[in-house]
């Protein structure tokens, strides 16, 4: 939250009385991004001044106050999908960081944000991107947008663009999701426009007029794709 802490439910319990979790040593400035591994109750979070943190929910501690830190506020924090111990943070310094809690962090590591390693993939005539949106796709990659873009980035290259960027939109990128299997991501634009863009072949596939104004949110399940909006309205579509 932004009181720098974090609050865990027991949705197990009757009486559903929240564990909250601080900086024993120094309040966190104002949380923006959270995410953690289910089995191990580790959890990774940014903040509005960039700082990236380690929590243990399982002891109730925050095991790593200061692990590194972008230029500006983090927007998105996402688990690996294959990796529980690795987590990626993207912000508005147009960086996405590849944190891997298993090893070192912060100063040692050399890297400009303290990650295990980072890149700014998307840099346009006015600089880098802020990342709008970030997902894990497979063992393999990530994908992220910024600007008008989207990239897909390699894992296993510490985070080096597949490719080139994938364009379609006139207008910035709001939102991002990638379809559950794969192959397929879908941004959402601040005009509503929302695209289908290939992982395959880094081509766009189709677009669609969604929403009247941004499509703030993306959501797939098996066989549709959920799109709200600043419109205040939800449009659900299903895949062929």
């Amino acid at each position: 939250g932004y009181d720098g802490s974090v609050v865990v439910w027991d949705c197990k319990s009757v009486s559903v009385v929240p564990t909250k979790i601080e900086n024993r040593k120094k309040q966190l400035p104002p949380l923006t991004a959270f995410a953690h591994d289910p089995a191990s109750l580790a959890a990774v979070t940014g903040s509005n001044n960039g700082l990236v943190s380690l929590w243990d929910l399982n002891a109730g501690t925050c095991t790593r106050a200061a692990a590194g830190k972008h230029g500006s506020q983090i927007q998105h924090v996402v688990r690996d999908c294959s990796s529980p111990s690795v987590f990626y943070t993207a912000g508005v310094d147009g960086k996405v960081g590849l944190w891997d809690t298993r090893g070192p962090l912060g100063s040692s590591t050399g890297n400009e944000i303290g990650a295990t390693s980072s890149k700014t993939p998307l840099v346009g005539q006015n600089g880098p991107a802020p990342i709008s949106g970030l997902c894990d796709v497979d063992s393999n990659a990530v994908v992220v947008s910024g600007g008008t873009a989207v990239a897909l980035l390699d894992k296993r290259q510490g985070l080096a663009m597949i490719g080139s960027p994938m364009g379609g939109h006139q207008r910035p990128i709001a939102s991002l999701i990638a379809a559950k299997g794969g192959g397929v991501c879908f941004s959402g634009a601040i005009d509503g426009m929302v695209i289908a863009h290939s992982l395959e072949t880094l081509q766009p596939l189709y677009g669609m007029g969604a929403n009247k104004k941004s499509s703030a949110f993306l959501e797939t399940t098996d066989d549709r794709l959920i799109v709200t909006g600043d419109d205040g309205h939800a449009l659900v579509y299903e895949f062929a």
